[in-house]
């Protein structure tokens, strides 16, 4: 070998779940104590650097502000076989003292996989916090995790809301883009009757389309008599895969108006990760859709070209 040739880098570890978690949760409490000096010294002492403790499972109480409304029991599984290869939780959860008993502030996932394994006793860390600073812990520990569905991320940001002077500074606390935010708040400004629906289905509708039913319901007196009906029709187009999210307005539309009525102009955006790239404009007797060049391949251009002749002249698409 010459001196100027350099050994390969080795392959990073292949962390196990228990590995993944702890991390994660590590970078989420970072990102707690880096912005504690924003807020002020009422945001409560930081978990990392004291001491841990065995604590019973059996004394530990669920976070009543805890993002997650779902917890998936292939995930919570696996996770148990990762504390039982280990022998326990590598990162230590956080708990809040609530009487005689302890309440969780950071870690449910690592506490119910934990029981799950058969063990007893958990590793923990307890602090003395006040319910707005467990909430917040609990938020920014769930936010960025790929499986809290938008509504449960809306959820965490009401309880959180008066925490803040403004949206905006939950926002930038967060991480987070204000507007994309007031897409998340959305969510807490829709009827009582659809709320009740997303708390069975956290998942059924994102963020965009929360904004956008706020939007419709505003303009109809709450969703009331057609819209209602048409609302939950649509839904379950939505829920069954009928339907795809960018269509719901429009759906709605049809089944409030009914066949022999004609639907206002409507709008339907076209967004990719919470940014517009185009979208698709009904006006009487045309048809507009906008959609920004980088949006598509070339392939994916070609083919919408094609499915769009065959349309007009009223041809099946080529299989």
């Amino acid at each position: 070998m010459s001196d100027n040739d350099t050994a390969a880098p080795p392959a990073p570890k292949k962390l196990s779940p228990l590995e993944k978690l702890a991390a994660k949760s590590k970078e989420s409490i970072g990102l707690h104590q880096a912005h504690q000096e924003a807020l002020g010294p009422d945001v409560g002492p930081s978990p990392q650097g004291a001491a841990a403790r065995k604590i019973h499972v059996d004394l530990i109480d669920p976070n009543p502000w805890q993002p997650r409304t779902h917890f998936d029991e292939a995930g919570l599984r696996e996770l148990a076989q990762s504390i039982q290869a280990t022998q326990g939780v590598i990162e230590p959860i956080v708990l809040r003292r609530n009487g005689e008993r302890y309440q969780l502030v950071v870690g449910e996932r690592r506490w119910r996989a934990a029981k799950l394994a058969g063990h007893q006793h958990i590793d923990a860390v307890v602090r003395e916090l006040a319910d707005q600073e467990a909430a917040l812990m609990a938020l920014v520990e769930n936010i960025d995790r790929e499986d809290l569905s938008d509504y449960e991320v809306a959820l965490a940001l009401g309880n959180l809301r008066e925490r803040f002077k403004t949206t905006s500074q939950l926002a930038r606390y967060l991480n987070k883009d204000r507007k994309d935010t007031y897409r998340y708040l959305a969510f807490l400004d829709l009827p009582d009757w659809l709320r009740a629906r997303l708390d069975r289905n956290p998942r059924l509708i994102h963020r965009t389309s929360a904004d956008n039913l706020k939007g419709l319901f505003g303009s109809v007196e709450d969703g009331a008599g057609a819209y209602r009906d048409a609302t939950q029709k649509a839904l379950d187009l939505i829920e069954s895969g009928a339907l795809a999210q960018n269509m719901l307005i429009p759906q709605i539309k049809r089944y409030a108006l009914g066949p022999g009525r004609a639907a206002a102009p409507a709008e339907v955006v076209f967004s990719r990760h919470g940014q517009k790239v185009g979208s698709l404009v009904r006006g009487g007797k045309h048809i507009k859709i906008t959609l920004k060049a980088a949006s598509l391949t070339e392939a994916q251009t070609d083919e919408l070209e094609r499915l769009i002749h065959h349309w007009v002249k009223g041809d099946p698409p080529a299989g």
